[in-house]
Formats: structure tokens, C-alpha cells, sequence
């Protein structure tokens, strides 16, 4: 558990307040699709009214990993600049490719995701009339 921890915080310290971001969004996006997908049968209009805020979070997190990648080249350039070495530029480019993954990994598969608890609820919704 405590090289999970520690993996946890390296990265978050290698990420920084974009990856922060990215990791709140992805939580909550995930926890709504859940709660989507157990409404899909039941209460499909439910679901779908879930999904219209859900789906704005699924469009942020890439913008908030862009905003990491932004983050990133700055503090590379600005280490460049000071240091003069091309470790400190490697470090704030590693920074800001982090958090484009991690804002696509949320966003990718949580629009699948959503697409098919739509589907379901729309189903769902033919069934019951």
C-alpha cells in the first residue's frame, strides 16, 4: 500500500494542478455514468438527464490535459531559459504529454461509455411505452 501511495503522489507531483483537474473530472464522470447505467433500465428519462452533465465533463478533460500541456511547455521553456540544460526541458515536456494522456484516457472511454448507456436508456424507454 505504501508504493502505491508514494507512486501516487510522484505522480501527481510529475503532473501538477492540470493532473488534479483531470483526476476530479474523471471521478465524477465515471461515478455519473454509474449512476446512469442503473437508471437506464428502470428510469430512462432519469438517465438521460444524467447524461447532459456528464457529457460536459467527458468534453473538459481533454482541455484540462491541454491545459497541462500548456502548464508543461511553459515551465520547460522557463527552465530552459534558466538552467540552459535539456533536462530541465525534458522535464516540463514529460509534464505536459502526462496530462494529454490522462485527459484522454477519461474522456475516450467515458464518451463509449455514455453513447452506450444512451442506447440503453433509449431501449429502455421503447419498452416501456
Amino acid at each position: 500500500m505504501a508504493e502505491l501511495l508514494e507512486a501516487v503522489a510522484d505522480l501527481a507531483a510529475r503532473g501538477g494542478p492540470a493532473l488534479w483537474a483531470i483526476a476530479a473530472v474523471g471521478l465524477w464522470v465515471y461515478a455519473a455514468l454509474c449512476l446512469a447505467a442503473l437508471d437506464a433500465r428502470r428510469a430512462p428519462q432519469r438517465a438521460r438527464a444524467r447524461l447532459t452533465p456528464t457529457r460536459a465533463g467527458i468534453a473538459a478533460a481533454p482541455l484540462l490535459g491541454l491545459l497541462g500541456t500548456v502548464g508543461g511547455l511553459i515551465d520547460s521553456l522557463e527552465g530552459l531559459m534558466t538552467a540552459g540544460r535539456a533536462e530541465a526541458l525534458a522535464a516540463g515536456i514529460g509534464r505536459a504529454m502526462l496530462t494529454t494522456e490522462y485527459g484522454l484516457l477519461v474522456a475516450a472511454p467515458a464518451l463509449v461509455l455514455a453513447g452506450l448507456v444512451e442506447r440503453a436508456a433509449e431501449r429502455a424507454a421503447g419498452e416501456l411505452r
